[in-house]
């Protein structure tokens, strides 16, 4: 007994270390889009006061066991955050009803819950390092502010222009509503094998809530003079897409049931050697990628740029492709945008960091943002500037990180922007040689 005290702290690792097993483990995190409800009476015109649907943040800690090589049985213990609030828009028009000035305004705030699953996953068998998943969820819900009953949420504001004075108020009721809740979740994605042990793991999640998370009652609401009933309610149903890693645990038994599952085979090739460094960005292959913003900063806030970018080696190392943004600004003037147009990359090395620099020129439109202004151009246009670097997580994926700079163009305020952004890529048509 005493001998096997001593040496457990080394068969435990040895142990853990084998080959892996059919217990993993999984941390992801993501964004998740939630949807609210507003019914007034009578209706509100078209644009004056609403509720909109706004993305907040999800997390889980998974656990899942292989019962075959295509089914596991999974539970997870989270938290979700939906961001909420108002929007409102106030208009001045002259004599002959021609729009002269148009303000939008906007407040948010956010709730969350506690979440514990319970479900399976389908996998499919493994294609190279490729494993896709579908999977279906009961979810049990426990608010953090089911308790916020009586409590008043909303504002009032006013505006004038010239002789013209425009005045709104909403201010909601909030009711209590039960602590604890259900809902049901369907997933789909896919797992990457990094390694022998760990998987990058890509989850679009649609889930759907029983019973209501939040809801409020109309105190007083009125625009334009005219007073409303109204009420919105949550019911925390989202969609959300998360990204994270899973890590097989334990000990597989090749010779026991079910044995080896597309999870925890061996790989044929783990390892950066030299065959693989040829192959990286090279002549003939395909990149593609996906980036966002970690954070802002430059010269307005609260905005956020997304990046989907596709390209030809058309050189060892050399990317020629397309590029396309879309950002978001949160400020009151703010707006979206969607652009797109060519880009140049070139990648300094082919080790497991490289170094590169990305050019890229884009033209699009923005369809929000302040639309009285007699000069107001829906059209965008502007270069971009990226260094940064590609760190390989695999044979064929890799995770970037940039700073990207954008150019003076006629967007916005006209001033150039710096975001930092982070993503992965996949390069494809790649033979090993």
């Amino acid at each position: 007994m005493k001998f096997t005290a001593v040496l457990l702290p080394v068969l435990l690792p040895g142990a853990l270390l084998a080959q892996p097993g059919h217990w993993r483990v999984s941390l992801q995190g993501g964004v998740a889009r939630g949807f609210n409800h507003l019914h007034t009476e009578p209706n509100l015109p078209s644009s004056t006061f609403s509720i909109p649907n706004r993305a907040g943040a999800s997390f889980q800690l998974g656990l899942e066991r292989s019962l075959t090589p295509r089914f596991s049985l999974r539970t997870g213990f989270g938290v979700v955050n939906h961001r909420s609030g108002a929007e409102h828009r106030m208009t001045v028009r002259d004599t002959v009803n021609n729009l002269v000035f148009s303000s939008v305004g906007r407040s948010w705030g956010g709730h969350g819950y506690l979440t514990g699953s319970l479900g399976g996953t389908l996998n499919s068998r493994a294609f190279g390092r490729m494993i896709f998943t579908a999977g279906a969820d009961v979810v049990g819900r426990y608010n953090l502010r089911g308790d916020e009953g009586g409590r008043r949420w909303g504002g009032r504001g006013s505006m004038s222009v010239g002789s013209q004075r425009r005045e709104y108020v909403s201010l909601f009721r909030l009711e209590g509503v039960p602590p604890l809740t259900l809902g049901v979740s369907l997933r789909g994605g896919f797992d990457y094998r990094l390694s022998e042990r760990a998987l990058l793991s890509l989850t679009a999640t649609y889930h759907r809530g029983f019973g209501l998370l939040r809801r409020g009652v109309s105190d007083t609401l009125r625009f334009e003079g005219i007073e409303y009933r109204g009420s919105f309610q949550t019911r925390g149903s989202h969609v959300s897409l998360m990204v994270g890693l899973k890590y097989n645990l334990f000990r597989a038994n090749p010779t026991g049931a079910p044995g080896y599952t597309p999870y925890n085979g061996p790989l044929a090739r783990s390892g950066f050697d030299l065959d693989e460094r040829k192959a990286t960005f090279r002549a003939g292959t395909w990149l593609a990628g996906l980036t966002g913003s970690g954070f802002y900063r430059g010269s307005s806030f609260g905005r956020h740029l997304y990046g989907l970018r596709a390209g030809y080696f058309a050189l060892d190392r050399t990317l020629v492709g397309v590029k396309a943004h879309y950002l978001r600004s949160n400020h009151d003037w703010g707006g979206e945008w969607l652009t797109a147009g060519p880009l140049l990359r070139y990648q300094f090395t082919r080790t497991r960091v490289s170094p590169f620099v990305e050019l890229a020129y884009a033209w699009g439109r923005t369809w929000t943002g302040v639309r009285g202004a007699p000069n107001f151009d829906p059209r965008v246009q502007y270069a971009s500037f990226a260094p940064g670097l590609n760190v390989r997580l695999g044979p064929y994926l890799r995770l970037e990180t940039a700073l990207e700079l954008l150019s003076r163009g006629n967007f916005g305020w006209r001033r150039g922007s710096n975001f930092v952004q982070i993503g992965i890529s996949h390069q494809f048509g790649t033979k090993l040689l």
